[in-house]
């Protein structure tokens, strides 16, 4: 059978195969149309959707990293002079010395996590909106001197880098 598809090519092709040869856009159309089928069906589905949804939650979850909270918390406890100016930018004042701003960033782009900056090249923010003034170069650019930024790792909570602005 084999020699003998090798030797008739032509008659060997189902008519299946044939059609589909001479017929490529319509099985452009009919992939587009099950996919949108497939859709449809998906948002009516509350098992899919919730699968879909624990899997997102998962990916928030795991991207999230240490709340900003804790890292001033923990900058707090090492700096006790330090007057929190708690619900405004900078988060801190240390007397002497100037404003304190404390960032998280990741190394690597992630979910969420790739928002980049002209201050501090290699590193990214969370994405909070194009043109946004809460944009991290925007952000410093409107605080008041002296002020030090200081980013931690967004997931270790280590320090990465450490930046004054006179």
């Amino acid at each position: 059978m084999a020699r003998w598809r090798e030797n008739h090519p032509d008659e060997a092709r189902t008519y299946t195969q044939k059609w589909r040869d001479e017929h490529p856009e319509s099985i452009r159309e009919t992939q587009i149309r099950q996919a949108a089928r497939q859709k449809r069906l998906y948002a009516t589905d509350a098992e899919y959707r919730a699968k879909i949804t624990a899997t997102n939650k998962a990916n928030w979850n795991a991207n999230r990293g240490i709340p900003e909270r804790a890292l001033q918390d923990r900058f707090a406890t090492a700096h006790p002079t330090a007057v929190s100016m708690d619900r405004i930018r900078p988060d801190f004042y240390v007397p002497g010395e100037g404003f304190v701003e404390i960032k998280r960033a990741y190394t690597e782009p992630r979910t969420g996590w790739y928002q980049t900056s002209e201050l501090f090249p290699g590193l990214f923010f969370p994405y909070v909106g194009r043109g946004s003034t809460r944009l991290v170069d925007a952000q410093i650019a409107l605080q008041p001197r002296p002020l030090t930024v200081i980013v931690y790792h967004a997931a270790t909570g280590v320090e990465l880098c450490r930046r004054a602005f006179a």
